[in-house]
Parts: structure tokens; sequence; C-alpha cells
């Protein structure tokens, strides 16, 4: 048939695209429409069927081979399976459960039944990747998971910036996420747990809404008792052990770190090693951190060299307390914090420090004071950043008085000798874990949470000199220890 001249005016068509686009419909066979050919070969759907006129082609519908059916497992078909069961070709099954117009009304209810009779789902995810392939364009999505923070009571609220600016803060694990969800084509997004205008209920609302799909957890335990929140529709990940949640743990190694930190301190010929403990850690990694702590001085140390931990904020509690009512305190969540105070003298004290019976910080540097005559070490182990100041205070130097190691070293305790936990790989880790399962659909939630703990590393600083003649000497059994110890802490 003679091809018919172009209007006047309008400019021919390009023998490039029209070639192209018979190429493309050819090599179809009639499995595609000619509107989807004709938008990826760049011409209009009403020139596609001119030319094909003008050919002799017949535009047909949709079309294919119809698949074999085969047995298969509940919630393991494929989309072969569904169009196999709907007796239809694999490109209609496709169109039809992306509900497109180029497929009958009755044939897309048909392939949706067989979809649901087979378990079968399409994941937007990978749904997305294979239309940015069939249009030729590379895969650009805005993918969301949330990072959802809270600290230990909801008066601490504060605004984001605040928050990445506290040394001792989530900002390492926030970064890292942040960067290895952009990585893969993820963008991370902070939510505040506690904040007072949204509710729990109606932020699960509009988490859901916004096809929230993966929550990395950074909460303490404590954090959802008085404020429930209901985290079943999310496929959850936790930097912190829940008792509300069953989330796979990413998290510090805070037994091994505690040992880890001793045998380097006892490397270094240190050996009387004092520990004074914060309140302000979570009660679990607290208790691991003085496990570890313990461990160690039991394999190192001879018995008279096994010093106990200092809470120092809980023994100020205590005696502040006695000071400012004339009685004890009940003690809270450990053994009796009180006994060491009630062995020093009571009277001397109460006329030494009565007058400053609320003020916090005179009370605590009285008590270290007390504390570190009576058990003289040869280096102290902190997690608190002012512990310098405290010791300072009392007129002890260090490091010639007194060396000094952190447990944790942020921003806070620069030039401190100690460990720099692994937070930034642990968030890396739990990040990659999380869009994983995503990206396979696998969502449900664990029924046995697995623990992946990291260890970290020993920073040296100005806190902490070798010593020349450490006394006693090692064994060769703490030897062993202190080597498998390093062994471990490599090998992890």
């Amino acid at each position: 048939m003679p091809r018919s001249s172009p209007s006047p005016g309008r400019k021919p068509l390009d023998s490039d695209r029209r070639k192209r686009f018979l190429s493309m419909f050819r090599e179809s066979e009639g499995t595609r429409s000619v509107r989807h050919i004709a938008q990826e070969a760049g011409i209009a759907p009403s020139t596609a069927s001119k030319i094909l006129k003008e050919e002799g082609l017949s535009p047909g519908k949709p079309q294919g081979t119809i698949p074999a059916k085969r047995k298969v497992k509940q919630g393991e078909s494929t989309l072969r399976d569904v169009a196999a069961h709907a007796k239809v070709s694999v490109s209609t099954a496709s169109l039809a459960l992306r509900n497109s117009s180029q497929v009958s009304r009755s044939t897309r209810e048909k392939v949706r039944k067989a979809a649901e009779d087979l378990e079968y789902e399409v994941h937007p995810h990978v749904a997305a990747l294979l239309a940015a392939n069939r249009r030729g364009r590379s895969p650009t999505r805005d993918e969301v998971i949330v990072y959802l923070y809270a600290q230990g009571t909801p008066n601490a609220v504060s605004p984001f910036h605040e928050i990445m600016n506290i040394p001792w803060g989530p900002h390492r694990k926030y970064k890292a996420a942040a960067a290895e969800a952009a990585s893969r084509g993820f963008r991370l997004e902070y939510v505040d747990y506690h904040n007072p205008e949204i509710p729990p209920e109606r932020l699960v609302e509009i988490l859901q809404s916004r096809g929230i799909q993966g929550i990395l957890l950074d909460a303490p335990p404590q954090a959802f008792l008085n404020r429930p929140m209901n985290l079943d529709p999310f496929y959850l990940v936790t930097f912190q052990e829940q008792t509300e949640f069953r989330a796979h743990l990413f998290s510090n190694n805070s037994f091994h770190n505690s040992l880890l930190l001793a045998c380097m301190l006892w490397r270094k010929g240190y050996r009387r090693i004092a520990r004074i403990q914060s309140d302000a850690a979570a009660i679990g990694e607290l208790y691991r951190q003085d496990a570890g702590y313990h461990h160690a001085q039991l394999h190192l140390a001879h018995p008279e060299h096994r010093l106990s931990t200092l809470y120092l904020e809980s023994y100020a509690f205590h005696l502040q307390y006695w000071l400012r009512h004339g009685i004890w305190f009940r003690p809270r969540n450990r053994a009796d914090e009180r006994a060491w105070l009630e062995q020093q003298d009571l009277p001397r004290l109460r006329k030494e420090l009565y007058a400053h019976r609320k003020n916090m910080n005179r009370i605590q540097t009285r008590i270290l004071k007390l504390w570190l005559d009576e058990h003289q070490p040869d280096v102290l182990i902190g997690n608190h950043f002012a512990t310098r100041d405290w010791l300072k205070d009392i007129g002890i130097q260090v490091p010639e008085d007194l060396a000094l190691a952190h447990y944790n070293l942020n921003e806070d305790v620069a030039g401190w000798s100690g460990i720099r936990q692994a937070e930034e790989l642990a968030a890396t880790e739990a990040v990659r874990h999380l869009i994983d399962h995503i990206s396979l659909g696998r969502l449900e939630q664990p029924q046995t949470p697995i623990r992946h703990l990291f260890t970290g590393r020993w920073i040296e600083g100005d806190t902490t000199t070798p010593q020349k003649t450490p006394s006693p000497s090692l064994d060769i059994q703490g030897e062993r220890f202190i080597q498998r110890v390093l062994n471990e802490s490599f090998r992890l």
C-alpha cells in the first residue's frame, strides 16, 4: 500500500523513529500494547496507529504464550504461576496486576483472583525497579526508613539539632545510618518518640499512611512503660535491648569492651584498677559493663587488688537524702549501696556537708575523695565527662597522681585514653539488615531475635602513661587471658 504524503505544514516523521517503532512492534510479537511501544519509541500513539495502518499491520492486543501449570507451595508462587492459573500470558498477568487499562476488566479480575488463591503479592520495590528498567531509565526511589529516637524520660525532649550536638548522643549512629541508607537509595528520617504534639497511636497512623516499612529503634525499654506504642506494622531493628518488642539487636558488646579496657590497662602496668560508674547508662548495659570489669579482675588481679565499683550518683543521692531528712533512702535496683557510707565517720560528714545538703556536686566530690583515699587505685575507669574535673577539685593531677580511662570515648572526653565504641559499624550493619529485609519483602518480626554485638578499640590518650615497674608482674595465666581477649577483639 502506498504511503500517504504528510499534511501541508506538518513536519514528516523521522525515519529512524519510524524504523525503531516498527522493529519494537515486531519484536514484541503482540505481547505489548501499541501505546506502550509508541511511548518508548518517542512518537504519539495516533502516529503509531497510522504507521501500522500504512504497513498493513494489525495493532492487536497484548498476548503471548500461556505458561504450563506446575505444583507450587502456598505463598511461594511466582508471576508465571499466577498467569498459568488464570490461563493468560505472563505479560497480560503483569499488566493486570498493575491495573493497566490495556487489559479488560474481566481479565484483571481473573488474574487478581488467581493471585489471591496462590498468595502472590507484587512487591512495590521490585515493581518500581522493573518499571524503570522497561523505560530504559535509572531507578530513582525515595524510599524512607525512620530513626525512632527516645531519651529515658519525656521531659528530655529536645530539637533535632540539639540532639545531634550532644557529644554522647546518637549523632554517630544516626550519621552512619543515614550515609548507608543513602548509598542504597533510601532516605533516613529522624522521629522523636516523645514528641508531645503527636500521640503514639497517631504517630503509627502517620507512618503507615506514608508507607513506612522499616524502623531503626534507638530507645531504652523503659521509654515505652508509660507511653506504649504498637510497632507491629513495621519491621524493627533496635540499638538497645527491648522487652516489649521482638527485634534483632545491633549494639556494643558491653561485656567484652569492659574486658578489653581492663586488659589494656593491665598491659600498661596498672594493677589497682578502680571503676566509677554514672547511673546515666542504660541499666542492662551498666550491668554488662560491671560484669566485664569484675570478670577481668578475677582473672588478673590478686584478691587485695580487686576493687569494687563506685556508683557515684547513687551514693551521693543516698547521702544527700540522709543529710536532708535524717534517714536513709531505700536502695534502688542494686544491693544496699549505703552500706559503705554507713562505715564512714557520719558525725564528721554531717558537720562538714550539712550546709551543702542540696548541692549534689559538693557531695559527689566528697564521696569520691573518701573512696579514693580508702582504695588507693593506680587508674580510674570512668564513664562521666566531669570525672577529670572532680579529680582536679580534690587536688589529684591526671595522669601524674592517678591515671584515667574512659569506657566510651566521644568528643566530650577528647584526649582521654579508653575504648572507642563501634557505633558507626553497628548502625551500618543495622541499616543493611533492615533494607535487605524490606527489599525482599520479609517484614515479619523474628520469633527468636539475634543479638549482633560489636567490639570497640583501644585509643591511647594523655590520661595514661606506661608504668615502669608494675607489681606484681603478670603470670602465665594472666598473659593467656589478655591474649585471648585481644585476639577476640581483633577477630570481631
